[in-house]
């Protein structure tokens, strides 16, 4: 028979950390159906201190508050789904405030209201605590109806795609980098790329920009080669600090042999313009 002190001692031991979302738990957007994304009366499989109760984990939030913002056009949930000194970067342009991103918002709405951004993955990483990092890959398609930025409606269909990073700390998105396929959607148009490049630009010249700064290219410093190792420090498992060893061999060091070893033979290379290739050639060419 065990001692009473002996029970509490038992009572008082540190019981072991449970984790807070096994990896199946988190949903996984493939293979499933947008209301299987977007689930009623769903337990939260994560800790998501700070969040909408609506929100279950850290993919059910990417891909409900973008189809509650963009396709149910509740565009004021912006105000409570991203902080007031926010950063978003595109390839046009810099945002630097919230209201700036409901005002594009809106006109994006109104010029390709048709659109619908369908969700083909998202991956993630970090917590509630330290916030967390999310790359959502959209396929979006629609008709163009409406005159706007690419000017008089054509009536004409449209595939392209969109990849959204984004920083989130309790419900609010702080930071957004937004890379789309904007010449997919203007070649399916049937516009002169090279017009509307031009006219876009004399709008910013108009305004008082005079020159456009590429910047040095810093993979290197002045006449060095490039670094012979990956800066690592970023890195927070041996997967991440894999890939940044390889993307560093291919992309800064221009060892392109790499890819044979970090591709499959039959890798699929989804690119712009929607190009759909097939074989490590196409990811080396």
């Amino acid at each position: 028979m065990k001692s009473p002190d002996a029970a509490q001692q038992k009572t008082d031991a540190p019981q072991p950390i449970q984790p807070v979302a096994a990896p199946g738990d988190v949903l996984q957007v493939e293979r499933h159906d947008f209301v299987d994304l977007v689930p009623e009366g769903r337990k939260r499989v994560q800790s998501m201190q700070g969040f909408d109760p609506v929100y279950t984990d850290i993919v059910d939030y990417i891909v409900r508050c973008t189809h509650r913002i963009w396709d149910e056009r509740d565009v004021g949930l912006i105000y409570s789904h991203y902080t007031h000194n926010c950063v978003v970067y595109t390839a046009a342009k810099t945002m630097y405030d919230r209201e700036e991103v409901v005002r594009d918002t809106i006109q994006r709405l109104v010029t390709l209201p048709e659109r619908r951004g369908m969700a083909t993955q998202v991956i993630w990483s970090g917590d509630d605590r330290k916030g967390f990092y999310t790359s959502h890959l959209v396929t979006g398609s629609g008709r163009h109806s409406q005159p706007g930025g690419y000017g008089p409606p054509t009536g004409r269909t449209f595939v392209s795609r969109t990849i959204a990073d984004c920083m989130v700390y309790e419900n609010r998105i702080y930071r957004e980098w937004i890379v789309a396929d904007v010449m997919a959607i203007v070649k399916q148009l049937g516009l002169d790329p090279q017009a509307l490049a031009e006219k876009a630009a004399r709008a910013r010249l108009d305004k008082g920009l005079l020159a456009i700064d590429i910047g040095e290219n810093r993979r290197m410093v002045g006449q060095y080669p490039p670094e012979s190792e990956a800066i690592l420090d970023i890195a927070a498992t041996d997967l991440e600090r894999h890939t940044l060893q390889w993307l560093h061999e291919v992309w800064n060091r221009r060892m392109f042999g790499t890819i044979t070893d970090v591709y499959a033979p039959t890798v699929m290379y989804h690119g712009p313009l929607m190009a759909e290739l097939t074989g490590i050639a196409a990811v080396m060419h």
